[in-house]
């Protein structure tokens, strides 16, 4: 394997059952430490076809694949001296996101109008240009408040797109999501009375005595 592994190869393996969700300007080649996000048809099948292309690839080199299944996520990572070099991130469904929630029938839409680029003699499977700006943009709106280094998506959406494209942008995205409320935690605490809510129960407090003594009157003259 030499210091610049193609990741070209890598993507082949998978056939026409995967979307690049991110490309970078300097794609194929990457930084060590860099992330490949691919949303896929099965996540496990594509880990299968994955790690056997690696088996391939990494035969007798001094790097080894670290494999990690979470509950979105199969992570699949290439370590070289003790350090991540390439991280393939495999995910099937969009449901990983914590502040709001995406409707499967997302999943269908990128599929069915992602695009087919050609590099050399591979061929690579991405977002249309609408649907790259979306998948950035709701990055941005799940990691802007704990990750400022995410600033690069909404920066991205910014330089590629006019002001109408990112109108129809919020319209669309808005149209797949739904956000996700905190909820309360124990017992509800009581509501603090307001002016108003003092005063009635003033009012319904006199009412119930001047119809307790009207009744004892009553009874007294009896």
């Amino acid at each position: 394997m030499t210091d610049s592994l193609s990741i070209l190869p890598i993507l082949d393996s998978l056939g026409d059952e995967y979307i690049l969700l991110k490309r970078w300007p300097e794609f194929p080649s990457f930084l060590p430490g860099s992330d490949i996000d691919l949303l896929v048809v099965d996540r496990f099948t594509a880990s299968g076809s994955i790690q056997k292309k690696l088996a391939e690839i990494l035969d007798g080199e001094k790097c080894f694949l670290r494999v990690t299944e979470g509950e979105h996520h199969i992570h699949l990572d290439i370590i070289r001296e003790s350090k991540l070099w390439i991280r393939f991130d495999l995910i099937d469904e969009l449901d990983f996101y914590t502040k709001f929630s995406v409707q499967s029938a997302l999943k269908v839409k990128l599929f069915l109008e992602r695009e087919r680029i050609f590099i050399d003699d591979h061929s690579i499977y991405v977002p249309s240009p609408e649907h790259e700006l979306l998948i950035r943009y709701y990055e941005y709106l799940e990691w802007f408040e704990r990750r400022p280094d995410k600033i690069k998506h909404l920066d991205f959406i910014l330089a590629n797109s006019t002001p109408e494209q990112r109108r129809e942008l919020i319209e669309n995205a808005h149209r797949f999501i739904r956000l996700q409320h905190a909820q309360w935690q124990g017992e509800v605490p009581p509501r603090p009375y307001s002016r108003n809510q003092k005063i009635k129960t003033v009012i319904n407090k006199a009412k119930l005595l001047g119809k307790r003594v009207i009744s004892k009157l009553l009874l007294w003259k009896k």
